[in-house]
């Protein structure tokens, strides 16, 4: 990450191809277009499939949950 901050180009960039997944992976191509590459295609299951868990949490429900939770402490208390 350091490096990426530090490398000219890199730091403050919006370009998709100067980030540092670029550096990481020594790569040119944007993050979903490397993800296509055949060779890449464990880490694009793999990609896929804590995107789609990341995608199921609720952030209202994780909040009220963490509400009630406190409620009942506070009971408790």
């Amino acid at each position: 990450m350091a490096e990426c901050v530090t490398q000219p180009g890199y730091a403050m960039s919006d370009d998709p191809t100067k980030t540092a997944f670029n550096i990481a992976f020594n790569t040119n191509l944007g993050m979903f277009q490397w993800f296509e590459q055949p060779e890449n295609e464990e880490r694009r299951r793999t990609f896929g499939v804590a995107f789609e868990g990341a995608n199921m949490f609720n952030p209202r429900q994780i909040l009220e949950g963490m509400m009630i939770l406190d409620s009942i402490i506070s009971t408790i208390l």
